[in-house]
C-alpha cells in the first residue's frame, strides 16, 4: 500500500494529468466533433439500403 502511494506520487510529480483520463477523453471527443463535417453541416443520416430492401419485397409479392 505504501509502495503504491509512493509510485502515485511519482507519477503525479512527473505529469500532473496522469490520472485525468476522463478530461481527456471528452476533449477528444470534443475536437472529433468540431472537425466531423457531417455534424458540421447538420446533414441527417439516411437509410442506404431499405429502398432495396423494399424493392425486393414488391418483387417477391409479383412472383407469388
Amino acid at each position: 500500500m505504501k509502495q503504491t502511494k509512493l509510485e502515485i506520487q511519482k507519477a503525479l510529480a512527473e505529469d500532473a494529468t496522469v490520472y485525468e483520463y476522463d478530461s481527456i477523453y471528452e476533449e477528444m471527443q470534443k475536437k472529433k466533433e468540431e472537425n466531423n463535417p457531417k455534424l458540421l453541416l447538420g446533414k441527417d443520416r439516411k437509410p442506404k439500403y431499405i429502398h432495396n430492401l423494399l424493392k425486393a419485397v414488391e418483387i417477391r409479392k409479383k412472383e407469388q
